[in-house]
């Protein structure tokens, strides 16, 4: 589960604390719901290297029955 504040993103990944990460100048960060962050720049390397910071904490596992983990989807 993610919830937004204006300066950090908070990630509740099944670990004993949150995760708490900063958001970068640039970059725009939205939770239309718990299970979906969405994030907005002008800069696409910059983009690319939040979303692949926060999937880094717990990486999406392709399982045939359960899909764990946070999944990069590239969406234009």
């Amino acid at each position: 589960k993610a919830s937004c504040s204006p300066k950090a993103v908070n990630l509740s990944l099944g670990f004993s604390q949150d995760i708490v990460t900063p958001i970068p100048s640039g970059v725009q960060v939205s939770c239309p719901n718990p299970t979906t962050i969405s994030l907005k720049s002008n800069s696409k390397l910059q983009l690319t290297a939040f979303a692949h910071l926060l999937a880094s904490f717990r990486p999406a596992v392709k399982d045939k029955y359960k899909s764990k983990g946070v999944l990069v989807s590239p969406r234009v």
